[in-house]
């Protein structure tokens, strides 16, 4: 809301905005009245997308107020969903980096850009597979 205050940060070509974990980020009434001014600064065309675990009473008022035509899709499985077919997996990659000790700073940055490196290879090995 300050870069858009400041003029620091344009919303006039907004297509879309999303709040993702929407019921956590709304539960505070200061943030939810922050929220509410960046949804009034968007052009009226703009699609406004709010996901939540949840669905408590302040994030429907946040969307029927914020909203033109507000849908809440419910998950039918919760708090218990089932993610047919999805697999999910890690990898802890962090244990085999080795990184030869020079300031600690430097060795922190390369460790995170191994880190991306690696997890861009397994991402394409995944999308070629």
């Amino acid at each position: 809301l300050d870069l858009i205050k400041r003029g620091i940060l344009q919303t006039k070509d907004i297509k879309m905005i999303v709040l993702d974990d929407a019921d956590t980020m709304l539960f505070n009434i200061f943030d939810r009245d922050q929220v509410f001014h960046i949804f009034k600064e968007l052009p009226a065309q703009a699609q406004i997308c709010l996901f939540s675990p949840t669905m408590p009473g302040y994030v429907l008022d946040v969307m029927n107020e914020s909203m033109k035509n507000p849908v809440a899709c419910r998950d039918p499985t919760f708090p218990h969903p089932h993610f047919g077919g999805m697999q999910q997996f890690y990898i802890n990659i962090v244990d085999h980096i080795d990184v030869p000790p020079k300031d600690p700073d430097s060795d922190l940055e390369t460790k995170e850009r191994v880190k991306l490196e690696i997890l861009s290879d397994l991402l394409e090995i995944r999308n070629t597979s």
